[in-house]
């Protein structure tokens, strides 16, 4: 595979400090992941998301150098692949093979380690060719640029939540995670920032919706769309 292009947003942004943490910062507790448990869906996404939506907890100790794992991937040694992931520094990242057939990395400026519940959203406008990401129902920065878009084969794997598909599950998230949404469409501000209070499920742009309280640890966890696209939890 060709190398590709590694695209990051500029260094204008801002914190939305100033957002309510009545719904969004409630602290109850998620799931965490381990190497040794995996929660695969049982089939294929049907079509390229153009919206990933979660409600996650990164700890400020995970270091610099550290990766704060993999939040829904299908990453492997070889074939076509997509990550949505915290890369060091708390970064978001989305990792994925375009249809040119080499890998496009975006790179978002954030740093998540917060120690505090954080909604967040990355946006995929395939018209404009642009990413955006939103922390907490605001958008935090958006990134142009010029590689194609991403590659139908990249979907012709399962996903995993809190890791990706490489061998050992050594990529698995380092965080907590109560909630993760995947849409068809490209979500619009008003309708994320409603997302960070309540998920509509049954609007016809949600692929698949899943809550992961700590209770969800360890069992299979619910597709709350509708859809089917459980999520099987297994051993190596």
């Amino acid at each position: 595979m060709k190398k590709g292009n590694i695209y990051i947003d500029s260094d204008s942004f801002f914190w939305p400090s100033d957002i309510s943490d009545e719904y969004m910062h409630e602290q109850r507790e998620g799931i965490s992941f381990e190497k040794e448990t995996m929660y695969d869906t049982t089939k294929k996404l049907p079509s390229v998301p153009l919206t990933l939506e979660t409600e996650i907890y990164v700890p400020s100790s995970i270091a610099d150098s550290e990766r704060g794992g993999v939040m829904f991937g299908n990453y492997r040694a070889s074939g076509s692949c997509f990550n949505f992931e915290i890369k060091d520094k708390g970064t978001v990242r989305l990792y994925y093979t375009n249809t040119n057939n080499t890998i496009s990395e975006i790179i978002f400026k954030t740093d998540v380690r917060q120690d505090k519940w954080l909604h967040v959203a990355v946006t995929y406008d395939v018209e404009n060719a642009k990413w955006t990401c939103y922390i907490d129902g605001v958008a935090f920065a958006t990134v142009s640029y010029m590689a194609d878009p991403i590659a139908p084969a990249a979907l012709e794997k399962e996903f995993r939540l809190g890791g990706d598909m490489r061998s050992g599950n050594t990529s698995y998230f380092k965080g907590y995670m109560r909630s993760f949404a995947v849409y068809s469409d490209m979500r619009t501000a008003e309708e994320i920032l409603a997302d960070t209070i309540n998920v509509d499920t049954m609007d016809a742009n949600l692929i698949a919706y899943y809550k992961t309280p700590l209770s969800a640890m360890n069992a299979n966890i619910d597709d709350l769309s509708g859809n089917g696209y459980t999520l099987k939890c297994h051993s190596p």
